[in-house]
């Protein structure tokens, strides 16, 4: 099934949440904002197109759409509301725009399909927990994304949570130099701080 948005303007809170029949949604041109738990729980709905007249798209506007396979972030979408895509765990990859400053707390929490993030805006700053539970997440991926972490040391030395931090926990071999020292991981320099060096 197919359908076609034809509202003006703004795509108002919960208009489509829960609606199970919805498989494919296109937004038309010309709608610049997508309320607040829009689609929220639209389980089968595998993909959405989103035009770049887009410029907001609010708190979980797509929470728990378990199908969704495939979305393109508008190029003029400045921000990644908090839980927008969380559970959307069939989600594999997504392209963070140029234009995108900002991705809030748990946005893609929980898809846990996620393999690949793309940033185009060296500058953009990610919440801790925007990735949380991405456990598909490749390294190398999650090393970059960590980098625009907004406190990034915290993901370096907690070791509780999953997703990124699960897989950059310190635990883990991350051989690196330090003052001379080879060393196998950041928790190893930290725990070497606890002990009195007994040959000064």
């Amino acid at each position: 099934q197919r359908m076609e948005c034809c509202e003006s303007g703004n795509l108002g809170k919960n208009l489509y949440g829960d609606h199970q029949e919805l498989t494919e949604i296109t937004i038309p041109d010309g709608i610049k904002r997508i309320g607040e738990s829009c689609f929220e729980n639209c389980r089968n709905l595998r993909r959405i197109v989103i035009p770049d007249s887009v410029v907001g798209i609010h708190k979980r506007a797509f929470y728990g759409c378990e199908s969704l396979e495939e979305v393109r972030i508008p190029d003029n979408l400045q921000n990644i509301a908090e839980d927008v895509f969380s559970g959307c765990v069939s989600l594999k990859q997504v392209a963070l725009p140029a234009a995108t400053r900002f991705v809030s707390n748990h946005a893609f929490a929980g898809c846990i399909s996620l393999q690949k993030v793309t940033i185009e805006n060296n500058d953009i700053r990610i919440s801790q927990t925007a990735f949380e539970g991405c456990t598909s997440l490749e390294f190398e991926n999650a090393l970059l994304l960590a980098e625009h972490f907004v406190k990034p040391l915290n993901i370096l030395i907690h070791n509780g949570a999953n997703g990124i931090e699960g897989r950059l926990r310190t635990f883990a071999d991350r051989r690196f130099w330090f003052d001379g020292v080879e060393c196998a991981s950041i928790e190893s320099v930290l725990e070497a701080f606890k002990f009195r060096d007994i040959y000064t």
